[in-house]
């Protein structure tokens, strides 16, 4: 999906929202990999894709986004982490 890979960070976070959802399981590494892009808006598709479409063991990477600088994406953390593992960290 070349989409993910595309220098605008509007263009990624279009990917991620395509990716979050068709049943893509072969692609959720790179969900995981833009949660620390440089774009906002990137991390939080990113999260929600993860939350929608990612594992378990996926969410439970996600614990360092709680911190994020950005609450969008603290909030977009918890709940994909609250989605996929039951745990309701406070965001």
């Amino acid at each position: 999906m070349n989409m993910l890979r595309h220098p605008d960070s509007w263009m990624r976070t279009s990917g991620l929202w395509v990716l979050a959802q068709v049943d893509a399981p072969n692609l959720m590494y790179k969900a995981m990999e833009l949660c620390s892009d440089n774009s906002p808006h990137v991390r939080v598709h990113a999260l929600r894709a993860i939350g929608k479409k990612g594992t378990k063991e996926q969410a439970q990477q996600l614990t360092p986004w709680l911190n994020d600088s950005v609450s969008d994406v603290r909030e977009a953390a918890h709940q994909a982490i609250r989605l996929k593992t039951g745990l309701d960290y406070q965001a």
